[in-house]
């Protein structure tokens, strides 16, 4: 029965990382039918529906040290709280950042919770670089921009990943979210203030 129970929960995961992959990537990006993308996730289901995501901030881009560009000023005015920041970026259903990056502080705090925990946060992604010391490597603004909109931060680069509160540039599988974001902007700002303390290799 606990065998199963498991093998339940793993499955239930690898649904939700395919569906936040199909919801910012498209269906084609993750090897899957535009049918089985709309079948995986239902619209209501969707990160943008959320209250709030339809508010997107406004701000000034200014140069950045390391990347291109940053947003120096918050977006709501107020800094993040990080142990908030610190949830969204493992919440399938949110920032989901672990599914691509690695952060060893997020594996160390599971292996001194309860196995449930390491089960579920253990299990990180490599697509991106690894998070460990980003918070010495980028400034509060390059962060933030990264985050909002990372074709802007570093243009030359390419990246993959998912503007989370632009909404220029990036695929939506679903009608409906043409104009709302994928994380408030005080989210956003939550996952800056816990990616600045993210100082070391956090082992």
């Amino acid at each position: 029965m606990a065998l199963s129970i498991l093998v339940g929960l793993r499955g239930q995961r690898r649904v939700h990382r395919m569906a936040f992959c199909v919801l910012v990537f498209g269906a084609a990006l993750c090897g899957l039918t535009p049918v089985s993308a709309q079948e995986l996730l239902a619209p209501g289901d969707h990160p943008c529906r959320r209250p709030g995501t339809e508010k997107i901030a406004t701000y000034e881009l200014a140069p950045g040290r390391t990347l291109a560009r940053s947003i120096p000023q918050s977006l709501t005015g107020a800094p993040g709280n990080a142990l908030r920041g610190r949830g969204l970026m493992v919440a399938p259903e949110r920032g989901n950042c672990t599914s691509c990056h690695a952060v060893a502080d997020i594996r160390k705090k599971a292996r001194q919770a309860d196995s449930t925990s390491v089960e579920r946060f253990g299990l990180q992604g490599t697509l991106g670089p690894a998070l460990d010391g980003v918070g010495t490597k980028l400034t509060e603004g390059e962060l933030r921009l990264w985050i909002v909109n990372p074709q802007l931060a570093q243009p030359q680069a390419n990246s993959i990943m998912p503007a989370y509160h632009d909404i220029s540039g990036r695929k939506r599988p679903f009608a409906g979210c043409e104009k709302r974001a994928l994380l408030t902007a005080g989210e956003v700002e939550d996952i800056v203030a816990y990616m600045q303390t993210l100082a070391g290799d956090n082992q």
